[in-house]
């Protein structure tokens, strides 16, 4: 289900549940987000993987994991650290 929400010729190959902006209001790294918003990471069979920001509504973002990274907003595959 995450493939096809990331597009891009995804097949899932592994899903991980990073966290949600629910279950604490101070994160490392900071992100943003409204309450109940959930976070996953997707790995694809094509090697690329992914971040999947998913709001209550349907709706959500996604973003390379590479790019997650770069913009020093967190890395995928992780859960998220609460203070």
């Amino acid at each position: 289900m995450l493939g096809k929400v990331v597009g891009e010729g995804c097949i899932g190959k592994k899903a991980f549940y990073m966290g949600s902006m629910d279950e604490h209001s101070h994160k490392e790294p900071p992100i943003e987000g409204t309450e109940h918003d959930a976070f996953w990471s997707i790995k694809c069979t094509n090697g690329k993987s992914y971040s999947v920001e998913v709001h209550p509504q349907g709706d959500g973002k996604v973003l390379e994991c590479s790019m997650l990274k770069m913009l020093h907003a967190g890395e995928c595959f992780q859960k998220f650290k609460y203070n």
